[in-house]
């Protein structure tokens, strides 16, 4: 029926690479692999995607899933946190924590068991529990700064060697 509306002419804002790209273009490194009811997109930032979508260079990776209360996409989506590799993670929770359907980022935030601090007092922990630290940014209208700026400083700061973004 072609109902689309044509938004280009638009100034669209979204915090997703996969919002921002166009997945026919070849001069985007873009993998997309479907693990049953999961879908994970890889897209690779260089310098000249980089300068086409308003994305800094690096690696995203987007995972999707409809029912987040089916106990089979929480178990394959944490097969795929699964990584021997990475010693510590930041966790963000994006979204108004005041407006129900924009509230999923800072309520995960609100259940992660936070361990970077033991870390940085030198405690002893457990071998396989990787230096975690979360944080919810709140949004713009808000606080008045935008949340890749605060991402940013963050991850200059504590130099994470994986970042989770969290958003509805």
């Amino acid at each position: 029926m072609g109902h689309e509306i044509d938004l280009k002419r638009y100034d669209i804002r979204t915090d997703l690479v996969i919002d921002t790209i166009d997945n026919n273009d070849d001069n985007i490194d873009t993998l997309v692999e479907v693990q049953g009811d999961i879908k994970i997109t890889k897209v690779t930032v260089d310098d000249n995607v980089s300068r086409i979508i308003g994305k800094k260079k690096g690696r995203y990776i987007t995972i999707e899933f409809d029912d987040v209360t089916d106990t089979d996409n929480k178990n394959k989506v944490e097969d795929i946190f699964t990584f021997s590799k990475v010693n510590s993670v930041l966790i963000i929770g994006l979204g108004n924590r005041d407006s129900t359907p924009d509230s999923l980022g800072p309520k995960v935030v609100d259940d992660i068991v936070v361990t970077r601090h033991l870390f940085l007092l030198g405690e002893d922990v457990s071998d396989g529990v990787k230096c975690t630290s979360s944080f919810s940014p709140g949004v713009m209208g808000n606080n008045g700064i935008e949340t890749f700026d605060i991402i940013s400083l963050l991850c200059k700061d504590i130099k994470p060697d994986l970042v989770i973004i969290v958003d509805a």
